[in-house]
């Protein structure tokens, strides 16, 4: 079988229906001035562009994440990840400590209240959907498994630390894994709020124009207005102990210009 070829033609966008049909009616088809499309390598051929970008340094990819290997890493960034998801920003956030607390307080008792009445139940599933209907708290998808566990809410001032909410304004933030959905590894990035380490987030989504920037504390997930992904320079050990290593791929760091 012969190889297929591309020949392109189109009419401009300004053109009405019928001035269309009428050009067509107009014009034979040996008369048309086709382009022949050569597609890509990835077979696109609409739009081509001359560009290398298949030639650049990934950012980041889930196939350098995973490596064990690292003569295999062919990204900048090692590690990467979400920034923090409370699921319930007016609970887990505040500008003031004192306001937080308090909100924090009051989650603890409805929530324990949740729990409660768990376990006084029968724990089957139509239990668990009434206390989820009759609980004065959203239920994630976290509470639901912690409701589950009996696994009661304890308030520890440790938990309160600074974050970086939206660019330019840093709110307090109760930073657990029960009021918080999740805390991705945010917390693998900043053990505290001592320590100093850097990340860069990037957010990529098409309801919103991309945006970029740089945090020095946790960070929530939808600091550019949609989910982003953070790039650490270091991680840090449950122990608080920073990784000397930097998170920068040994691929990206050998030599090569990643600028």
């Amino acid at each position: 079988m012969a190889e297929a070829k591309i020949f392109y033609f189109a009419l401009t966008d300004e053109m009405r229906k019928e001035e269309k049909l009428d050009w067509f009616s107009e014009n034979k088809i040996n008369n048309i001035p086709f382009e022949h499309i050569i597609p890509d390598e990835n077979n696109n051929w609409i739009d081509l562009t001359e560009n290398d970008w298949d030639s650049l340094i990934p950012l980041a990819n889930k196939e350098t994440k995973l490596l064990k290997n690292q003569n295999e890493e062919n990204s900048i960034f090692k590690l990467y990840s979400t920034g923090v998801l409370s699921s319930r920003d007016e609970w887990a956030y505040d500008l003031k400590l004192e306001n937080l607390i308090d909100k924090v307080k009051i989650f603890s008792d409805y929530y324990n209240d949740d729990i409660m009445n768990w376990i006084n139940s029968d724990k089957s599933k139509k239990d668990l959907e009434k206390i989820a209907g009759l609980s004065k708290i959203s239920w994630s998808d976290s509470i639901r498994n912690n409701i589950k566990q009996s696994k009661k809410f304890m308030i520890e001032i440790s938990n309160v630390r600074n974050s970086l909410y939206r660019p330019f304004v840093s709110k307090k933030i109760y930073f657990d894994n029960i009021l918080c959905n999740t805390l991705s590894l945010q917390l693998s990035y900043f053990p505290d709020d001592n320590v100093l380490n850097r990340t860069i987030w990037v957010t990529l989504h098409q309801q919103v124009q991309f945006t970029c920037g740089a945090s020095d504390k946790i960070t929530d997930h939808g600091i550019g207005s949609r989910i982003s992904q953070f790039f650490p320079l270091y991680i840090y050990t449950e122990a608080g102990e920073r990784i000397e290593k930097l998170q920068i791929g040994d691929w990206s760091s050998s030599g090569r210009n990643i600028v």
